[in-house]
C-alpha cells in the first residue's frame, strides 16, 4: 500500500507562514501552476492520479480529480500551448508488473489527453522524471540514467 502522508503546501513570504492546502497525498511528484495562476495540478506517484486544486475564483480552496489510473505520474510541466501540460508517466512502475513503460502525456486543463509519446526504446524499463517542451522539442529525464533524451515532437 502506498504511503499517504504527502502534502501540498503554500508559503506566504509576507507572513512567512506555511499552510497545508492538501494532505493525504500518495507519493507526491512535481506540481504545476496554471499560466493564469488559477489552479495547481498535483500528481500522486503512488496514487496513479492527478488532482486540480483551485487557488482563486468560485472554486477556490477545492480539489477535483483530473486524471485517474494514469500510471505513476511524476513531474508536471506547462506545455508551449496555453492551457496544456506534459506529465512524465511510468506505466507498470510497481510490482507485479515486471516492465515499466515510460511515457510523456500531453493533456489540457480539463483532463483531456491530447497526446501520448512512448520513450520505451530509449528508456527501456526505467521510470522517467520529467518531460519538458521547449521550441517544439521534448526533453526527457530520468534519475536512473546519465543522459537526457531530446525528441522532436
Amino acid at each position: 500500500m502506498p504511503d499517504s502522508t504527502g502534502r501540498l503546501l503554500r508559503y506566504n513570504p509576507v507572513t512567512r507562514r506555511v499552510s497545508v492546502l492538501l494532505s493525504g497525498l500518495s507519493g507526491g511528484g512535481g506540481p504545476a501552476v496554471s499560466s493564469d495562476g488559477t489552479f495547481v495540478l498535483v500528481p500522486e506517484l503512488g496514487g496513479s492520479r492527478i488532482s486540480k486544486y483551485w487557488l482563486v475564483g468560485p472554486k477556490a480552496n477545492t480539489v477535483e480529480l483530473l486524471l485517474n489510473n494514469v500510471g505513476s505520474p511524476n513531474k508536471i510541466k506547462r506545455a508551449e500551448r496555453f492551457g496544456e501540460f506534459w506529465v512524465a508517466l511510468s506505466v507498470g512502475f510497481r510490482p507485479p508488473t515486471p516492465l515499466t513503460t515510460p511515457q510523456g502525456v500531453r493533456f489540457n486543463s480539463n483532463g483531456v489527453v491530447l497526446q501520448t509519446v512512448s520513450f520505451a526504446t530509449q528508456f527501456f524499463n526505467k521510470s522517467i522524471s520529467i518531460v519538458q517542451e521547449q521550441n517544439g522539442d521534448l526533453y526527457v529525464g530520468s534519475r536512473l540514467t546519465n543522459f537526457i533524451g531530446v525528441y522532436s515532437n
